[in-house]
């Protein structure tokens, strides 16, 4: 996934020069509403940024940067995790940008890129994205990624809605 392009982005491993990208997306009240970070954003995004590299090891993806195929300029981060939610194994795209490009279709865009990235290789039957039941901009994300609410469960404590989509949905409609 680390060389996944669209027509305006660039995916790229995190790498800890990345550390003071995290730290401002971290910091933004608005971005990390629903993310509920620790007060220590310092040794919080070291440790993002460890966990995402252990992660490219361990499972073989993970959250990846998103930059302007233009400029190189960091916009986000978007990819393929698995998580645990209630004891089931799930893959999952995530997705947090900046909170300056918002409204722009890089979520949706990168969401889309790694939706198409997981089913083309096969990686699982279906992708799910965890989402806060008050974060609407995701939800509509999630929406245009062809997903559907799907259930509600408890991530980390917090409550949740999974959207899901199928491999045989989106086949349905990338089939001519």
């Amino acid at each position: 996934m680390h060389t996944l392009t669209t027509g305006r982005l660039r995916f790229r491993k995190i790498e800890p020069t990345d550390l003071p990208n995290i730290k401002a997306f971290m910091s933004e009240p608005e971005a990390g509403k629903f993310l509920f970070f620790p007060p220590d954003i310092d040794k919080h995004a070291q440790a993002w940024v460890q966990r995402n590299v252990g992660r490219y090891e361990s499972d073989g993806t993970s959250l990846y940067v998103v930059e302007s195929k233009d400029d190189a300029k960091f916009l986000g981060q978007c990819g393929l995790i698995w998580q645990e939610v209630e004891g089931e194994r799930h893959l999952e795209i995530g997705y947090h940008f900046l909170k300056e490009n918002w409204g722009k279709g890089y979520a949706s865009e990168a969401a889309k890129a790694c939706r198409d990235h997981a089913f083309q290789n096969n990686m699982h039957p279906y992708l799910i994205s965890i989402i806060h039941p008050y974060n609407l901009a995701s939800q509509r994300v999630a929406i245009r990624n062809g997903m559907l609410p799907w259930k509600k469960a408890t991530f980390k404590g917090t409550p949740v809605i999974l959207y899901r989509i199928d491999r045989s949905s989106w086949e349905k409609k990338t089939t001519p």
